[in-house]
């Protein structure tokens, strides 16, 4: 059964590419029993897409196939206007149970109260505890903020994104 995200803001779409790709990835690896871990929420620019190349992260498609396959719910907080747009070019939408973006012009960024309001928003449309979510950014302070609300996180290097070799070492050893 495929489910419909919930969206904050819908810029306009083009068509979205025909499936042509298998994912290689079909099962996620086993994570740390101690953590209660049932949504993760990524951030966009710089952790699953390259901005400046305008390309998805190698193995995006596959590590969100093998993450929705396992029942995690997957989320989107980004400060990307096109969220919507990219998600549906690179076909990997469909993954998502919530989209929450604004439209912010990058040097501003920093001065916004991160993504505190975003965040929020996801833990009322899920009804998880903090601790039962995962929030992956490449932005120090988002991953600040979602720490404070009490959030597991994860910072990805802007330069690689996140992989699912990364996500598997960084989930399991931590405690």
């Amino acid at each position: 059964m495929e489910v419909t995200p919930e969206i904050t803001k819908v810029p306009e779409i083009t068509k979205v590419p025909e499936i042509t790709k298998v994912p290689e990835i079909t099962k996620v690896p086993e994570l740390n029993p101690n953590l209660d871990i049932k949504c993760i929420i990524f951030d966009l620019d710089y952790t699953l897409y390259n901005y400046n190349t305008e390309k998805l992260y190698d193995g995006i498609q596959d590590l969100l196939y093998a993450l929705k396959n396992e029942g995690y719910i997957i989320a989107l907080a980004s400060y990307n206007a096109h969220a919507e747009y990219i998600l549906k070019k690179y076909d990997i939408y469909k993954y998502f149970n919530h989209i929450e973006y604004e439209n912010v012009m990058y040097y501003d960024y920093c001065d916004l109260d991160d993504k505190k309001n975003m965040l929020e928003s996801i833990i009322k449309k899920t009804c998880l505890n903090h601790n039962q979510l995962l929030f992956i950014d490449d932005q120090l302070c988002n991953i600040e903020t979602a720490q404070s609300l009490g959030f597991h996180i994860l910072h990805v290097d802007r330069k690689t994104g996140i992989h699912i070799d990364k996500l598997q070492f960084l989930i399991k050893n931590r405690v």
